[in-house]
């Protein structure tokens, strides 16, 4: 989707952008789920993970750039 909807003339300051983000939010949210899994029962777990994907899923697909994804000439 980052690649279809950036210009090819800044797709590179992009996608680095957004891997230097994902670097460093993915050790925080390591910490933060495992905390969480020591405090909750696994079930409970379960549901609060799955229940926070759910909602970054209804984030991703109210995104308006999402909706112009099927528009866009891929080719």
């Amino acid at each position: 989707m980052i690649q279809a909807t950036v210009g090819s003339d800044q797709l590179g300051k992009v996608m680095t952008c957004f891997y230097t983000l994902v670097s460093v939010t993915l050790p925080l949210g390591s910490l933060a789920f495992s905390f969480l899994a020591d405090r909750f029962d696994l079930r409970l777990f379960l549901l609060l993970f799955a229940l926070f994907y759910a909602g970054i899923f209804l984030l991703f697909l109210a995104s308006h750039a999402f909706k112009k994804v099927d528009e866009l000439k891929l080719s």
